[in-house]
């Protein structure tokens, strides 16, 4: 049988044949109705063989050529169009000779049927094969996605645009050594060294050669994959991105790329990883996963060319490269590099006429000098930049004109790579260039000692050079918005990149990058008032705004640092103070700055403390000027360095080891982030469980322990899962490792387990120890002890051979905290609020008393003990029991675990998803007035000019509307969000605790209590005239009652809603709407207490809904419609519906179309600003919880101008405050658990038990 290729052809010529019958044939009678389907069928079949003609020669699927099956469908295909082509023409060639007898269309109705039905089925059976074509084009673009995502180094690879100018070998010349490297290169695998090395001394033309042999090796189809090493540029001066570069290469040259593909799906983090595991999962294991030899290509031997080795900047990393390429059998290395060198008069002989030539024909002394001095300025700084740049950037750095530049790199060109393209940078071709102009060999030379370049010198120079383009207003440096974007709230990744390139020139973001590398190498130390220091003072924010927009801001921490390290102690005490206030200032902001770069002069600076060096130095109003009053903020920094977010959970664990912190939440994810930055370096991917603890071991192994009990050991640096150890039968609560391989596990049964993680057992014996009796909260080592604490009170001391050596008892509740002291003492903290210190044998030594609640974290610092609580305080302790210290903290939740990291910085796991890095040594943050708890609940009055706030700190607080205090009133009751303010002024409180109702005047003054039963939830409100208040009253119940006069007249009203989440009074305050738990809206009339009339939303009754946090249920300003909102499942919904008729009018269930709802003009109308603000809170709130593709952030539409009618909405959404495209981003602890807002002012009632004001200008 012939080949599909051939049959391919013959199905096309008969097709040919095809289009002679169609025109014969459409003239007959009878056959015009007919031809139509197989003509069509047959010009199908036409297209689908000239894909699959296509797809056979393709090399990539020269397997098709051979396949039976293909050949069978094929054939079938050709005779089936060889029979009905014969008899078209048949029939026609018989009417030529029959002049008499016309011509009949051969086929009746079903005859033409079946003919389609048939081709059809061979078409069918055709296409299956071009699944495969259609199957590849899918993988082949999720390929080239994930293949996208791996970092390379930019002009690494041959034919790179930044090299096109480089470089090869003339005609002729080198012909030698390139036939020796090609017969190499033509060898069979296994009949030459894997590896050819290229070796010689600096300046023999070996990146020539190289870049020869890589263009010979393209064109045969050798080339794999190449890297020119260079160094000085940072990603081709070292070995971090090399192997992702030759990955990326051999997917589109050897056809791993779907084994790279899997690999990088299986874990994301390879790129990050060290480059012996980049090696093993994105070069050697794909390569390993072809079939055959492993290298299907027509060559025998496929090459991999690496140039310039030495140039790599670790020489560890040179060995270890060439030890793992080694390992590639199959494939043909070229490695090039620089052989000692020991002979100066051959680097000399190289270089010296270079240099007689610039200084040539040179007659005076003046000008030689002149030349000199140009010299070492114009090529001292092409060799001692950090990074490449272009001859024009050059210019403008240097401040000199393009000519200047060009003129002294005449005679250069031979040890200079000065490009075509005025646009690409100027490089020395090898590194020797610059290690020659800077010898002592050369400084010591009478002859040429003027053209030696001082490096220090030159690093001095640039750094005022940088620090001067960056501080040029007037030109292109840097400004506030330098990019024009106008829009406070837009995230760095929505930032168009050219105008990043239109705004910050090359210079420009090299200024920014360097410009504290170059002043740390320069020697020079930093004073007060000199350049360095007034450029912080003037230009830090829209420094820190371009190295956000540059996305370089992680690097900024580090770069404050290296500053602090030059700081003259004797003549910089002010420059060394604003250096320290700017790393704090960098870690409470370096994740919005990142994130929003225009918040560098909004949040970053709104919620810096009062008295921090960095905000003092600007003008808020001047930068911010669209508000008219800020928020008070604590006076001094205090003990909170950072709060880390990325949590979708409660935190659950958290651990440190070696600068790197590890944490664990509900959300299934461990996350590891630097603990000197804040940084995150990776997540790693659980088993789809909630992780209850983590420990590290001695050498940094992380072990984590879900809610089945289940543990995993883990190595951090490639998020690769070592083991898993699956032994326990009840839910693991906390895990500890000792200072060896021994780990110690807790479970909610009481048991205590030891493992040996150091066996070489795929499953080691775990040791159980029992004789608790409840569940174990804490474990802590010492040497070859473990203590463990127990929910029955006791502590239990044991040998880690299982050995109990006693039980300890005291505790009156659960122990939480355990920590050994250096000489063994052991401190235990418990819910009974008390801090125990005991013997090594069991000897109860003292009790520390002074926390008002549980004591769950415990910590030695300096021999001193560090005690956590509830109570937001630490308190530190001498080891005699004396309280030396009390420090007060504040922030959004509870604590849940801690670590201790280096430096004394204690790493919090939060109830509120965030982890928190306190730094122990720090003085309390001074706060301003404000509750010490949560607050629930705030409320504006009528007229706007009173806030009032409740905390679950049992207090109520009055406030002007500026935010001053003017009252505290202590009902010694927890009434937490249940206030409301009528519009006669008067204040109500309930209490469901206490079982009243309180009125006070404004001024706080009680008016009267009025006992009856009242709910949880939901709070009171008062109707439109101010005189009835209804309150929920539980058992589906609510209390109506009228307070006009003397006398209280109350009412129940039987709603049988099982929860109520809203209630609402229309504007004539008639009726009053109360929304259930379960779905349902109950309306009465306020007069007569008659049920008017239910509203049902769609879903069952029975169902439970996951109402919204703070629902809206709310009457249009013409009380003609009620609104609604709720939450079932996944959806959450916007009702609007007839007050009158109770039925549904309108429905949103999608975001988008709400936020287009509450903007339209109609809406505006029609709906209390208030309501509409909520509104656009809630649609925009719901937009940020969802996936969403790039092109549909929800931030677009916050980001847009606001139409005329909208300018006046404030509104608040999680983490965020806005009117319009006016954006304040919020802090962790300024984020609102209740809010209120009042026309241009929104007050936010915060965890920590902060009330924040704010209020935009009109």
């Amino acid at each position: 049988m012939a080949d599909p290729l051939s049959i391919a052809a013959g199905i096309v010529g008969v097709i040919q044949g095809f289009k002679a019958c169609w025109d014969y044939y459409e003239g007959v009678k009878g056959a015009k109705s007919d031809i139509g389907k197989p003509k069509a069928e047959i010009g199908s079949i036409e297209g689908l063989i000239k894909r699959l003609d296509e797809l056979i020669k393709n090399p990539k699927y020269h397997g098709l050529s051979e396949n039976g099956e293909l050949k069978v469908a094929l054939g079938g295909c050709l005779k089936e169009l060889e029979q009905l082509h014969d008899k078209l023409d048949s029939q026609k060639e018989q009417s030529r000779f029959r002049y008499l007898k016309r011509t009949k269309w051969p086929f009746v109705k079903t005859g033409v049927v079946e003919i389609v039905n048939s081709l059809e089925r061979w078409k069918a059976s055709i296409n299956t094969f071009l699944i495969i074509d259609h199957t590849e084009t899918v993988r082949n673009l999720n390929q080239k996605f994930d293949l996208a995502g791996l970092p390379i180094a930019e002009g690494a690879g041959y034919k790179s645009f930044e090299d096109r100018h480089e470089p090869e070998c003339l005609p002729g010349t080198r012909s030698e050594l390139q036939e020796r490297i090609a017969g190499w290169a033509d060898a069979p695998p296994g009949a030459s060294e894997c590896i050819f090395w290229l070796s010689g001394v600096a300046g023999t033309g070996k990146s020539t050669i190289s870049r020869t042999i890589a263009k010979r090796l393209e064109k045969k189809g050798q080339l794999g994959a190449s890297f020119f090493f260079r160094r000085g540029e940072k990603d081709r001066g070292r070995a971090a991105r090399l192997f992702t570069t030759i990955a990326f290469q051999l997917a589109h040259t050897v056809g791993v790329g779907r084994n790279i593909q899997r690999a990088i799906e299986a874990d994301p983090g390879i790129p990050k990883m060290n480059i012996a595991e980049q090696f093993e999962k994105l070069i050697l294991q794909p390569l390993s996963g072809l079939s055959g030899t492993g290298i299907e290509l027509r060559h025998t031997r496929v090459i991999i060319l690496i140039d310039a080795l030495d140039e790599c900047d670790d020489e560890r990393d040179q060995e270890e490269i060439v030890f793992l390429l080694s390992q590639l059998k199959k494939l043909g290395l070229i490695l090039e590099y620089q052989a000692d060198l020991t002979e100066d008069a051959r680097v000399e002989q190289t270089y010296l006429p270079v240099l007689k030539r610039f200084v040539e024909n040179q007659n005076s002394a003046k000008q030689r000098d002149r030349l000199a001095g140009e010299f070492r300025e114009i090529v001292g700084l092409i060799l001692t930049l950090a990074s490449p740049l272009s001859i024009p950037s050059l210019a403008k750095l240097l401040s000199v004109p393009e000519t200047t530049i060009d003129n002294r790199l005449k005679k250069l060109h031979s040890v200079l790579n000065i490009p075509m393209g005025r646009h690409d940078p100027v490089r020395t071709f090898h590194l020797s260039f610059r290690d020659f102009l800077l010898s002592p060999r050369l400084c010591n030379d009478k002859n040429m000692s003027q053209l030696w370049i001082n490096e220090k010198e030159i690093h001095k120079m640039l750094a005022t050079k940088c620090i001067e383009i960056m501080s040029n207003s007037e030109g292109l440096g840097l400004k506030q918005d330098i990019c024009r974007l106008e829009l406070p709230g837009i995230l760095r990744s929505e930032i168009n990149e050219i105008l990043v390139q239109k705004y910050i020139s090359p210079e420009l973001q090299y200024a920014c990058r360097y410009w504290v590398y170059h002043l740390t190498r320069s020697g020079n130390k930093i004073c007060d008032d000199d350049q360095t220091h007034r450029f912080l003072e003037r230009r830090l924010l829209h420094w820190l705004e371009a190295e956000s927009i540059l996305g370089d801001l992680e690097n900024t921490i580090q770069m404050a640092e290296d500053l602090r390290a030059i700081v003259d102690v004797e003549k910089g005490e002010k420059v060394l103070a604003f250096l320290y206030d700017l790393r704090r200032f960098l870690l409470q902001n370096r994740y919005i700055i990142d994130r929003a770069p225009l918040q560098t002069y909004i949040s970053a600076i709104i919620f810096t403390p009062e008295d921090s060096i960095v905000r003092k130095r600007f003008d808020l109003k001047a930068m911010i000027p669209w508000i008219r009053s800020f928020p008070k903020v604590q006076r001094n920094w205090g003990g909170l360095l950072q709060s880390l977010e990325g949590h979708k959970g409660m935190i659950k664990s958290v651990a440190v080891f070696d600068g790197v912190i590890a944490s664990s939440c509900s959300d299934r994810i461990i996350r590891l982030w630097n603990s000197g930055t804040g940084a995150p370096l990776r997540t790693i991917e659980g088993d789809g469980r909630s992780i209850n603890s983590l420990a590290f071991r001695f050498d940094g192994v992380l072990a984590s322990v879900s809610v089945d009990g289940m543990i995993k050991l883990w190595n951090i640096d490639t998020g690769r899962l070592l083991r898993t150890l699956e032994e326990n039968t009840s839910a693991v609560e906390v895990i500890r490792f000792s200072a060896g391989d021994v780990l110690g596990s807790g479970s909610s049964g009481g048991e205590v387990i030891l493992w040996d993680t150091g066996s070489t057992l795929t499953q080691p014996k775990p040791q159980v120890l029992e004789g608790h009796t409840s569940g174990i909260q804490a474990l802590e080592f010492f040497n070859d002890i473990l203590a463990s604490g127990s929910d029955d009170r006791s502590i239990r001391l044991w040998k880690t051979d299982g050995t109990l050596l006693r039980v300890l008892k005291g505790h009156t509740d659960s122990v939480r905290a355990l920590a050994f002291s250096s000489d063994g003492t052991l401190v235990s903290g418990s819910f009974d609020k008390t801090i125990k210190l005991w013997n090594v044998d069991g000897t109860l030594l003292r009790t520390l008393e002074g926390h008002t609640k549980a004591v769950v974290s415990l910590v030695f610092l300096n021999d001193r003990i560090v005690s956590g609580s509830w109570d937001n305080t630490f308190k530190y302790w001498s080891m005699d029991g004396t309280l030396l210290q009390t420090v007060e903290f504040k922030r959004g939740g509870t604590i849940q675990d801690t670590a201790l990291a280096s430096g004394g910085i204690l790493v919090l796991g939060d109830s509120d998803f965030t982890i928190r890095l306190w730094d122990l040594g720090e003085p309390s943050a001074l706060i301003l007035q404000g509750h010490t708890d949560i607050v629930g609940g705030v409320v504006f009055s009528s007229d706007g000019k009173i806030l009032a706030s409740a905390s679950r700190d049992k207090a109520i607080k009055l406030w002007s509307g500026d935010g001053r205090l003017l009252q505290t009133i202590m009902p010694d009751e927890n009434i937490l969000g249940s206030i409301a303010f009528s519009p006669l002024g008067i204040l109500a409180s309930a209490s469901a605790a206490a079982g009243h109702i309180k009125l006070y005047d404004t001024d706080g003054t009680l008016l009267r209590t009025i006992n009856s039963d009242v709910g949880l939830g939901v709070k009171p409100i008062f109707s439109p005239d101010g005189n009835f208040l209804a309150y929920f009253c539980g058992d589906g119940k609510v209390g109506l009652l009228n307070i006009s006069g003397d006398g209280d007249s109350a009412r129940t009203l039987e709603s049988y809603i099982h929860d109520a989440v809203a209630t609402a009074f229309s504007p004539d305050g008639e009726i009053l709407a109360v929304f259930g738990e379960n779905g349902t809206i109950k309306l009465w009339g306020v007069d007569t207490g008659d049920a008017l009339r239910d509203m049902d939303l769609a879903n069952p009754r029975d169902r439970r809904y996951n109402y919204l946090r703070q629902p809206i249920l709310r009457f249009s300003l013409d009380g003609g419609t009620l609104m609604s909102t709720s939450r079932f499942e996944e959806t959450c919904t916007v009702n609007l519906w007839d007050s009158s008729a109770g039925v549904l009018l309108q429905e949103y269930t999608d975001a988008a179309s709400t936020l287009e709802f509450a903007s339209h003009v109609d809406t505006v109308k029609s709906w209390p600003a208030d309501v509409l603000a909520s509104l656009r809170s809630l649609a925009m709130r719901e937009m940020s919880r969802k996936p969403y593709s790039s092109t549909e952030s929800p931030y677009d539409k916050l980001n847009q101008p606001p139409k005329e009618h909208e300018q006046h909405h404030v509104i608040v959404e999680d983490e965020w405050v806005s009117r319009g495209p006016q954006r304040i981003w919020l802090p962790p602890n300024y984020r609102p658990c209740s809010q209120a807002i009042y026309g241009n002012r929104v007050a936010l009632g915060c965890r920590p038990g902060m009330v924040c004001f704010i209020e935009f200008e009109p």
